[in-house]
């Protein structure tokens, strides 16, 4: 049997009519590592508390990146392109001369 229930805004939460018996106590949260405390003995006439402490859990960030591709020359086999002055200028060649 499996029973749920909800805190209030300051954390508190209660199942007002348990049997005896011995319980397992889970809480989870959205932004936290879910707690589990077992064995916990009710015995007739009891009211028995558990305070359980969430601790903060992993936090998941998800970067999507898209970009297009160039769009490729499929009519012809050549590949060209243009180079300007300053790009050979920079050339890393011995006295700059690149002929």
């Amino acid at each position: 049997m499996s029973l749920n229930t909800v805190t209030d805004s300051a954390g508190r939460y209660s199942f007002p009519i348990l049997q005896p018996g011995v319980y397992t106590l889970t809480a989870e949260a959205q932004g936290f590592k879910k707690v589990t405390q077992e064995n916990i003995d009710l015995q007739v006439g009891q009211v028995g508390e558990v305070n359980l402490t969430l601790a903060v859990g992993n936090v998941n960030q998800t970067v999507e990146v898209n970009a297009a591709s160039p769009q490729l020359e499929t009519e012809s086999s050549s590949l060209g392109s243009v180079v300007d002055t300053k790009l050979v200028q920079e050339l890393p060649l011995n006295g700059r001369n690149f002929v």
